[in-house]
Order: structure tokens, then sequence, then C-alpha cells
């Protein structure tokens, strides 16, 4: 058996409809925003689904609490002793290959598929990346996205240059920062890796706690700095668009988006919208 551990934040319908797609052949994990307030029907169907389903934590864009809960759902899905595969996606996914042939493709896979650059070689946003670890900041108290969010922001990284703070002095010496997008596929072994490694060492997550979108440098920076670095591969098998589309970045996909995905090496597409995407959905249910 493998585990999908889903990571999501609204549309309980939409996510009930994607477990159930992926519970014919996978274990699923599903932890929702404490802020979403699932009914007590909600929660029963999840359950009488034969889903294993999660609301501890509000998370906040770029908080710290989104690596909570990845940790939480990896650590559920390690209990069951049969699960030797391990995929991270959003609630907002969708699957774009037979649910048999992506369980297959990895079915005996020694391999890590996740993406990755080293963080210090990132500019966006107008930013260095690097600043996002390097500083302090506190997003699970304060919405990033707001406008006090931003001025905060800005705020945060011209105060803390001029003072020359540096949290990156707590690292050790050897250990280089990666970073990429924070969906990923690895091996249970992978998986026992990198929690056995964070219980061992609780700077670790002191550490990204206080860092912005700690997520995307999480798992990146335990993996590649291990030995099973030679094992990576640069490609998760996502399908994403970024930029803006039906008010979202990344784009909520249509179905002007189907022959792309049909013709490329994806298991997964996000982001999905059941408003604007059900004839997209359809089209991958259940090839």
């Amino acid at each position: 058996m493998q585990a999908i551990m889903i990571v999501a934040h609204k549309n309980p319908d939409q996510v009930l409809e994607l477990c159930k797609l992926l519970k014919k052949t996978f274990n699923v994990y599903v932890h929702f925003d404490s802020k979403c307030h699932l009914s007590d029907d909600n929660i029963e169907k999840f359950k009488n689904a034969g889903i294993n389903i999660y609301s501890h934590y509000s998370v906040n864009w770029g908080s710290y609490n989104i690596c909570k809960v990845e940790l939480l759902l990896l650590r559920e899905a390690l209990k069951n002793k049969d699960n030797t595969y391990f995929h991270l996606i959003s609630g907002q996914d969708w699957p774009t290959d037979n649910i048999k042939s992506i369980e297959e493709f990895y079915s005996g896979n020694k391999n890590i598929y996740l993406t990755y650059k080293l963080t210090k070689d990132i500019f966006k946003e107008h930013e260095y990346v690097i600043w996002w670890y390097k500083f302090y900041y506190f997003y699970d108290r304060i919405n990033r996205r707001s406008l006090f969010g931003k001025i905060i922001h800005r705020l945060l990284i011209y105060s803390q240059r001029l003072l020359h703070i540096n949290k990156l002095k707590k690292l050790p010496r050897n250990m280089e920062l990666y970073c990429g997008s924070q969906w990923f596929d690895i091996p249970r072994c992978c998986a026992e890796y990198c929690v056995n490694y964070i219980d061992n060492n609780p700077w670790y997550e002191k550490f990204f706690s206080t860092s912005f979108c700690s997520d995307e440098a999480f798992f990146q920076t335990i993996i590649l700095n291990s030995p099973m670095r030679d094992k990576v591969i640069q490609n998760n098998h996502r399908y994403i668009i970024w930029k803006a589309k039906h008010n979202s970045r990344p784009a909520i996909l249509d179905s002007q988006d189907i022959e792309t995905v049909q013709k490329g090496d994806y298991h997964f597409a996000r982001k999905i919208d059941s408003k604007f995407s059900r004839e997209f959905m359809d089209a991958f249910s259940d090839k």
C-alpha cells in the first residue's frame, strides 16, 4: 500500500470526492485547516468513506503550521507498516493519470521525487529567498497576505537587515539550505529518515518555526543534506501554472488545460475548483 497525504483548507465536498477517488488504491490521510470549521456531518462522511481525517492546526499562507500539518500526516501514515510510499498533495489537486498506474509507478521505487534549488541562488517576489530563513517571522499569528501582513513583512526585512540579524548562524556548518515545491513523493526509508532527524534534532523545528514559507525548505533541506540525496529526481510530476486565472495564482485549471496535461508526464494537477474545473475533473475521473 501507499499513502496519500492531503493538506486541505476549503471545499470539503470537493476534497471528499478526491479522497474517494484515491481511496480505491491508496490509504488516504487529510488535514483540514481548523478555520474551515467542518460540520459533524462533513466529518462523518469522511470517516464513513474510510478516510483518516484531522483538523488540528490553523494554517496561514507562509506559516510554520503548514510544516506541522505535513509532519502530523507523515507520522500518522507511518503508523501503518503497510505504507511503502508517501505522496503529499493539496486539497485542490486532482489525479491526471489512472490511479492504478500512479500506484504502479511508485511500487518498489526507491527514488525520491521533489524539486529543489539552493536557497541562496533564488531571487523572487522582489527579495532574496535566503532572507526568508535568515530573519525572524511569525506568520502563524499574522496573515501574510493581508495588507497589514505585507507591510509587516517589509518592515521585518528592513529592520533585520539594518540590525544585521542572521539566524543562519544557528545551522550546522556544513548544512546547505534548499527549497522548492512542497509537494513530494518519497519512499518509506526517506519518510522515516526525515521524522527521525526531526525527533533527534529539536533545533531544526525551532529554526523553521520562525521562518517564512518553511514548507518550501523543510524537507528539501533534510533530504539534500542526507546520504539519500543521490536518490532525488528533480520531478514531482505535478502540473501547476504560475499565472493568474479565475482570480487565483497559481491558476485554477479548466477545460482549456486538458489537452496539455494529457500530453505531459504528470500524476497530479492543481489548482482545482469544481466551480471552474468540473470538465477537467471529469476528463481524468477515473482514467
